[in-house]
C-alpha cells in the first residue's frame, strides 16, 4: 500500500527529468524596446537635417524648426528654444521640457509635425 501512495510522484519525477529545458523567451520586437542613448545629428545627413528645417503653423501659432550647426532648435511664436531637440528615434524628436516633436512621415518630405507635451495633449502643424 505505501508504494501505491508513492507512485504517482515517482513517475511525475521521472517523467520530468526526461523532459528537455524549455528554450529562453523570445527577445521583445524593437518597436517596443527603448532607446537607451542619444544620436548625435552629426550622424544624419545634411539633407535629413534640412527636410526637418521650416515654418510650421497650427492656427495662428507659429513654430520654427532651425538648424544651428548640428543641432535642431524649436522656436515658438518667435521665441527662441533654449536647448536643442534630442533624436531619439527616425523622425522623432524631444526638447528639455518633455515636449516631443514627431515628424510625418518621419523623413520630414511631408511637412507634417506633431507635438506631443509632457502632460500627453498633442497638436498637429504643417509647413
Amino acid at each position: 500500500m505505501r508504494i501505491a501512495r508513492f507512485t504517482p510522484s515517482i513517475a511525475a519525477a521521472a517523467l520530468s527529468a526526461c523532459m528537455p529545458p524549455h528554450p529562453a523567451p523570445a527577445p521583445a520586437p524593437a518597436e517596443v524596446i527603448p532607446q537607451s542613448t542619444n544620436v548625435a545629428l552629426s550622424r544624419l545627413p545634411a539633407a535629413a537635417l534640412a527636410a526637418y528645417a521650416g515654418t510650421y503653423r497650427s492656427g495662428a501659432d507659429t513654430l520654427i524648426i532651425r538648424r544651428a550647426g548640428d543641432a535642431l532648435f524649436a522656436d515658438r511664436n518667435g521665441v527662441p528654444a533654449g536647448a536643442p531637440l534630442t533624436l531619439v528615434g527616425l523622425g522623432t524628436f524631444v526638447d528639455g521640457v518633455g515636449t516631443s516633436y514627431l515628424f510625418v512621415p518621419a523623413d520630414g518630405s511631408a511637412g507634417k509635425l506633431r507635438t506631443v507635451a509632457a502632460n500627453g495633449t498633442s497638436r498637429d502643424w504643417a509647413r
